[in-house]
């Protein structure tokens, strides 16, 4: 101890005495080490943290799946489920649910809030119990049941101002008085952050009728508790037994020829943002690379200007055990202030990263720096400590003791030969830089072209609006289709509204329901067989509030009632797949389980359903009069700023129902932000990382330069009074350090052809080896790199050769 004591103390004296080297190397470390810290706390928290319940590796979730439709992820039916529970040995409990959302009404405001409607094993399944209070009784899940409900602590806190004596108090629920029986703990998320309420029976769907729950429509999703020894792969085979039986007992329901596939629930639950983070770990670990490298350089060149300080040491009995020991804690004494800095600008980096939209990030709250993360941090402090300090410790103690100490020892001259590491260095940094700056430049050009793509509609000065009528309140369809009309005709007589109508779905928020259908003079290939297309209930004026174009035909009347023939608007991908050589108007189509025969009225272009860089899928429009839907969005088209009419359709919507709450008020423009900000974030962190590595590359370049000019003073003093011009230096200096930007470039496209084809998941209409992005990153990586050599360049063709000579 009393050496690693005089150790430090010598290293921190040698570190102020050169305060501008200090602070280099410090910023460097901090960058790299800030970078990493960062992403690690999220990987931390939606990658390695286990789920918060007891044995969570024994949950699974189960889907459905469509391999000739190249479908995964679907819901399942009710039908399917209870045989599921019957019939399976493998689980300890299943529990099915089904999102939803509920109007909360009281004493306070009106409020829409997110929730899942869920099965009674659903609780016990997870293996947590209720903060308060307990979970349904199987007596509650059954038809007739109690009006129960358990909330998420967040609204117990919010909503009821954290009560104690909350269970067994009634509150307003979709216009019913529901008695709340359990508050869940602070941990339990699921499937995401935004549930609220859990309220029973699964099988009272808010929109599906009993006819359609009984012939296998898809709606819910499982989640199942393994029993202790049992893998996934008897699960597999176990539930793929039971389907199959199911398969040959009910070959009338729409889902009978579906596959189901278990999957573990962290696993799934993560997939999607998996590829993310991973290429945002290797990016910010490629900048501590270059950080390294860097402060390496430093270190070797402050090492040459302490050649006879070591060489005295030596002399006066010091080993060369001691010497790297004594380099090395400086070295680690470095890594130290950039952790601590690093750890700060972490600290700072996550409260700005909170500021983002992390709706797509599952898990999102949780980021923070813990235990984990602040062992991450010091560990790779370390190492980074050793690594950047090893090799200049090893160059340090292997001086020549008799040729440091000669007078003359220094040569006139320092070739790239001398310097190997030194240019190995720099040119890895280039390579590495043009790795990330050609993944940066990838996933920018992804995002232009992403943002570039039409979605079939005009997002602009468009406001939307969801509103979902309680059941309880407006159980009769026709209730139902008086509330929207009387909204459609409020909201239009607003100042500054264009036009207004109401869908049952919203464009890129994905839809409601999938239905079958085949058209009248094509067979019916049966229950399961036929095509789907997304069904939507909408006003007449909705095509041309969002501005969708009709292509034929005409946009749906007021005399297309409910006593009307049924008609039908399809979009064009859906007329040019199925009515390729004639006329799509006119045509009939049989569609939903009671068979309707609805007459092709018109012909709209296609729009995006679930995402800009998906496709556009097949599409159904009916008149909302015929087919009345509970729950609706308001689309409101403005003359000017859309969000300026928030609070006038608020109070038009309290003038109908003084209960209603509304949700999701935005703008259209915020939609389709929403919709590609998984992608923007992703763009703009790995912009920010690659921009951090090419300066440090281009301080590695002009620091790597201005050594060799400052060591080659003598040199290029002979040289300029020998009659060399300003040009021929500038050439020298330039062509030497545009040899090393020239060898790492090449390198470096090695590398982005090898590396980059992993991004090609977070691609839209981008080749990973893009030869137009590696060009452009090329070309700015070359100007970059020219422009650090120059400034040392410039600077030597100002050497006086009288004064470079007298120095020698």
């Amino acid at each position: 101890m009393t050496i690693l004591v005089k150790d430090l103390r010598y290293a921190l004296r040698g570190l102020f005495k050169s305060p501008g080297f200090t602070v280099v190397a410090v910023i460097a470390i901090a960058l790299g080490i800030g970078a990493n810290t960062v992403i690690f706390s999220v990987i931390n928290a939606v990658l390695l943290r286990s789920l918060p319940f007891p044995a969570p590796d024994r949950l699974i979730d189960v889907w459905e799946s469509d391999s000739k439709r190249n479908l995964s992820h679907i819901p399942l039916s009710f039908t399917k489920f209870t045989d599921l529970v019957d019939q399976s040995r493998v689980f300890d409990s299943l529990g099915a649910y089904t999102w939803s959302t509920f109007d909360l009404s009281g004493r306070q405001e009106p409020e829409q809030v997110y929730g899942l409607e869920v099965s009674q094993g659903f609780f016990p399944t997870f293996g947590i119990r209720p903060l308060l209070g307990r979970w349904f009784l199987p007596e509650e899940d059954q038809s007739g049941g109690s009006e129960v409900a358990v909330i998420s602590y967040r609204l117990w806190e919010r909503r009821f101002g954290s009560d104690p004596k909350i269970v067994g108090k009634n509150f307003g629920l979709d216009g019913r008085s529901t008695t709340v029986v359990g508050v869940m703990p602070p941990s339990f998320h699921f499937p995401d952050e935004s549930n609220d309420v859990w309220v029973p029976r699964v099988f009272e769907h808010k929109i599906l009728t009993q006819l359609q729950i009984r012939h296998g429509a898809s709606y819910l999703g499982l989640i199942a508790r393994l029993k202790p020894g049992a893998s996934l792969a008897q699960a597999s085979a176990e539930i793929n037994t039971i389907n199959a039986r199911y398969r040959l007992q009910n070959p009338g329901n729409v889902d009978a020829l579906a596959d189901l596939d278990p999957f573990p629930l962290l696993e799934d639950t993560v997939s999607n943002i998996r590829p993310t983070l991973l290429a945002l770990m290797s990016a910010v670990g490629f900048v501590l690379l270059i950080a390294c490298a860097n402060v390496a350089n430093l270190l070797l060149a402050r090492g040459a200007s302490r050649q006879k300080e070591v060489s005295l040491r030596l002399a006066l009995g010091a080993s060369r055990t001691r010497l790297i020991r004594q380099f090395l804690t400086e070295s680690v004494l470095l890594a130290s202030a950039g952790g601590v800095l690093g750890l700060l600008i972490a600290v700072v980096g996550l409260k700005l990263l909170s500021l983002a939209n992390l709706e797509n990030i599952p898990r999102a709250s949780q980021i923070a720096i813990d235990g984990w993360t602040l062992a991450f941090t010091l560990g790779l402090t370390l190492l980074t400590g050793i690594a950047f300090g090893i090799v200049p410790a090893l160059r340090a103690s292997g001086t020549s003791l008799i040729d440091s100490l000669k007078e003359g020892g220094r040569e006139s001259s320092e070739s790239l030969r001398r310097n190997r590491f030194r240019s190995v260095l720099v040119v890895g940094e280039i390579a590495v830089a043009l790795v990330l700056l050609a993944g940066a430049g990838l996933l920018l050009r992804s995002f232009i072209r992403l943002v570039g793509v039409n979605p079939g509609f005009n997002a602009h000065r468009l406001l939307t609006l969801h509103i979902a009528l309680p059941t309880a309140q407006y159980p009769q369809p026709e209730q139902q289709q008086r509330f929207f009309e009387d909204l459609v005709r409020r909201a239009r007589s607003l100042p500054g509204v264009q036009s207004a109508a109401v869908s049952s779905y919203l464009p890129l928020g994905g839809g409601d329901i999938f239905y079958f259908f085949h058209p009248e003079d094509q067979p019916d290939l049966g229950p399961g067989k036929n095509p789907t297309a997304l069904l939507g209930a909408i006003h007449p004026d909705y095509f041309r509030t969002l501005g969708i174009p009709l292509l034929r035909g005409r946009a749906f009347a007021e005399t297309d009632t409910d006593t009307a023939a049924p008609v039908m608007i399809v979009d064009q991908s859906m007329a040019k797949h199925y009515w390729p050589n004639q006329d799509p108007v006119g045509q009939r189509v049989i569609y939903s389980r009671e068979n309707i025969t609805a007459e092709v009225v018109g012909v709209v272009g296609s729009v995006k359903y679930s995402g800009l860089n998906s496709g556009s899928a097949s599409e159904m429009y009916v008149p909302y009069t015929q087919r009345p839907w509970p729950s609706m969005t308001l689309e409101v088209r403005a003359a000017s700023d859309p969000s300026m009419l928030a609070g006038a359709v608020r109070e038009q919507i309290q003038a109908l129902d003084k209960n209603q709450p509304v949700s999701s008020l935005r703008t259209m423009d915020e939609v389709v932000a929403g919709s590609v900000a998984q992608a923007r974030l992703t763009m703009f962190l790995l912009g920010i990382f690659a921009a951090a590595a090419l300066a440090l590359a281009a301080l590695g370049i002009y620091g790597v330069m201005s050594y060799s000019v400052a060591r080659r003073t003598h040199e290029i003093g002979i040289r300029m009074a020998l009659g060399a011009e300003t040009t021929d230096v500038l050439r020298l200096v330039v062509g030497q350090g545009m040899t090393l930007a020239l060898i790492g470039l090449a390198v470096g496209l090695g590398g982005a052809f090898a590396l980059t084809r992993f991004l090609a998941s977070l691609l839209f209409d981008v080749r990973p080896t893009d030869a137009a992005t590696l060009a452009a990153v090329s070309v700015g990586l070359l100007a970059v790199a020219l422009a650090a050599n120059y400034i040392p360049a410039r600077r030597a063709t100002k050497i006086d050769p009288l004064a470079a000579l007298r120095h020698e």
